[in-house]
């Protein structure tokens, strides 16, 4: 297989971040995460971001396998642990599109974590209604994850909404009063 090697990130030449034609003309799928919100994404975007990870890799990541199948927790402990203090970089991006990876195949969780890093991180002015469809994606995902009788908070469920919460208080979003509910706001 044809590769490119950037700063450790495997791209096969099908899957360069390259930008789309038509409808995202000039926009890499690599920014998709900061740029569009859970109601903006056509069948062609997800393609997009489907065809990306099965051909992408971060070289010195051993969660990445699980992470480009759709495993939210592996996706978010990478982002988690690549997170810049100020600008995102190449890395940081990869992993925040595995994050969305996993949002678009309904995991609330990493909807949560789109949110909060798309307020930290994305493109201004956009960033705030892009976090906002995120949360509400989250509420739909979390509804639709418990079912009408489910109990609110499994013992994996709240393990992962406390890694969420710390989190996004290092992103310094106010979270303490979600804490204090079992992370439901």
């Amino acid at each position: 297989m044809t590769c490119h090697e950037y700063i450790g990130i495997h791209i096969s030449f099908e899957a360069r971040p390259v930008p789309a034609s038509g409808e995202d003309s000039g926009v890499s799928v690599l920014a998709y995460w900061r740029l569009f919100g859970a109601d903006d994404f056509t069948p062609g975007r997800r393609t997009r971001v489907r065809n990306f990870m099965e051909r992408a890799a971060i070289i010195d990541e051993p969660r990445w396998k699980e992470a480009a199948r759709g495993d939210g927790a592996a996706a978010i402990g990478i982002a988690i642990s690549r997170r810049p203090a100020v600008v995102p970089d190449l890395r940081f991006d990869v992993a925040m599109t595995a994050v969305l990876h996993c949002a678009l195949r309904g995991d609330a969780a990493a909807a949560v974590v789109l949110a909060g890093t798309v307020r930290r991180y994305g493109d201004r002015p956009r960033s705030a209604a892009v976090a906002a469809m995120w949360d509400n994606a989250n509420r739909i995902l979390d509804a639709e994850q418990r079912g009408p009788s489910a109990p609110r908070a499994e013992p994996s469920e709240a393990t992962g909404r406390a890694m969420i919460i710390q989190y996004l208080n290092d992103l310094h979003i106010g979270v303490a009063a979600a804490a204090d509910d079992g992370g439901r706001a």
